[in-house]
C-alpha cells in the first residue's frame, strides 16, 4: 500500500508528537521511523483522529536495514546469472531489442550487413560508468544499470522499477549480468562509452567520434583496439574473490537492538510502495560510505584507502540473531508465502 496520512491525523508515542511529512500530493507521503522516540519495555502509540479515516489502515512494522554492502554481497551470491544464460537470453530477445533501441549496421567478413545492438557503458540513473551491471528477471533489455545506484535510488524512492524499461524490478528479482561485466573488465580505457553486440553475442567498442576519422594501419594498435571480440575469447569475472573481498562491512546504526518501528496509514490496500511495504529495509542505504571496486575491476566498489579485511565467512546481516522471526512480520498480503525465504536467502553464508 501506498502511505497516505489524512490530514486529520496526528501520531505521538510515548507523549511526543510526531511530525507527518505529507508532502505535495497523496503519493509523496512517507512513513513515520520510530526508533529516536523508542526506549526499553513498554511504549505507547497514541493515534488522533478529528475525523473518520475508515477508508485507510494503520500499519506498524518491525524492520532490519542491512548496509549496501551485505545486500551487494548477498545480490552477487544469489543472483549472479553466468554469462552462457545471458547470452542465451540476449539471443533469445534479439529481434525484439533491436526493434525497440533502433538499429546498427555492421559489415561482417563476407560483406552481409547483420544488426547489432547499441549498448551503453553508462548507467542510466547516474550517467557514469557501470561498477556491477544488473536489471530486473522479467526486462527484455540488454542495457543495464548499476546495481550499487538502483540500491542507493531506491532506499528514498521505494518503487523498484527498472529505469530502462520501467518494469517491476524488485530486491530479490535483480539480475548481475556476468557477460556484461565481462565485457567491462574487458574495457579499461574510459574513451570507450559504447559497445556494439551481434546477434551471436560477439561485441565491439564503439570509438568516440573523433578518432572515426583517424586513417591508420588495418593491423595497427588502433584497429586492434576496435576488434571484435566474442564470447569465448572473454575472461570473466573472479566472482567468488570479489565476494570474499567485499565482506559483510561494519554496522552503520547505533548499538542496541536491529529493530526499528515504521509506521504508515495506507490509503491502497494490496498496492505496496517498496518490495515490503512502506517500513523498506532498503531505507537507510543513503546512508552509508561510497564502496569502490578492487584494481582489477572497472571503476570500484571497494575502498582504496579503507581495505575491508572481512571475509565470506562473517555474518551478513550480523545485527539480527532470528532473521525469518523478523521478516514474518513483513509478510505483505499481495505477495507468495515464500516471498520472505527468497528476499531472506539473499543474505545467507551458504
Amino acid at each position: 500500500m501506498n502511505t497516505n496520512w489524512p490530514a486529520s491525523v496526528q501520531v505521538s508515542v510515548n507523549a511526543t508528537p510526531l511530525t507527518i511529512e505529507r508532502g505535495d500530493n497523496k503519493t509523496s507521503h512517507k512513513p513515520l521511523h520510530l526508533k529516536q522516540v523508542c526506549q526499553p519495555g513498554r511504549n505507547t502509540i497514541q493515534i488522533t483522529v478529528t475525523a473518520c479515516c475508515c477508508s485507510h489502515l494503520f500499519v506498524l512494522q518491525l524492520v532490519h536495514r542491512p548496509s549496501v554492502r551485505s545486500v551487494l554481497q548477498g545480490l552477487l551470491k544469489k543472483r549472479l546469472l553466468p554469462a552462457e544464460h545471458c547470452i542465451t537470453k540476449i539471443k533469445r530477445n534479439f529481434s525484439s531489442v533491436v526493434a525497440s533501441s533502433g538499429n546498427t549496421s555492421l559489415n561482417g567478413e563476407d560483406g552481409i550487413e547483420q544488426t547489432a545492438i547499441k549498448v551503453s557503458l553508462k548507467c542510466p540513473i547516474t550517467f557514469r560508468r557501470i561498477q556491477l551491471p544488473a536489471r530486473g528477471h522479467d526486462c527484455k533489455h540488454v542495457q543495464c544499470f548499476d546495481l550499487e545506484s538502483y540500491l542507493q535510488l531506491n532506499c528514498e524512492r521505494g518503487m523498484w522499477r527498472c529505469p530502462v524499461c520501467n518494469k517491476t524490478a524488485l530486491l530479490e528479482g535483480l539480475e548481475v549480468d556476468q557477460y556484461m561485466w565481462g565485457i567491462l573488465n574487458a574495457i579499461q580505457n574510459s574513451e570507450f562509452e559504447e559497445v556494439n553486440i551481434d546477434p551471436s553475442c560477439s561485441w565491439r567498442p564503439v570509438p568516440i567520434k573523433s578518432d572515426l576519422h583517424i586513417k591508420e594501419d588495418p593491423d595497427g594498435p588502433l584497429a586492434k583496439r576496435f576488434k571484435t571480440m566474442s564470447p569465448s575469447q572473454m575472461t570473466m569475472p573472479n566472482v567468488m574473490e570479489m565476494i570474499a573481498q567485499l565482506g559483510p562491512g561494519p554496522s552503520h546504526y547505533p548499538s542496541g537492538p536491529a529493530q526499528h518501528g515504521g509506521v504508515g496509514a495506507g490509503g491502497n490496500p494490496g498496492e505496496y510502495g517498496g518490495p515490503r511495504g512502506p517500513g523498506s529495509p532498503m531505507s537507510d542505504f543513503i546512508h552509508t560510505p561510497q564502496l569502490s571496486h578492487p584494481p582489477d575491476f572497472p571503476g570500484g566498489l571497494l575502498s582504496q584507502d579503507k581495505p575491508l579485511s572481512h571475509g565470506i565467512n562473517g555474518p551478513l546481516l550480523p545485527e539480527l540473531a532470528n532473521p525469518d522471526e523478523l521478516l514474518s512480520y513483513l509478510d505483505p498480503p499481495d505477495l507468495p508465502s515464500n516471498s520472505n525465504d527468497d528476499l531472506l536467502s539473499l543474505f545467507e553464508n551458504n
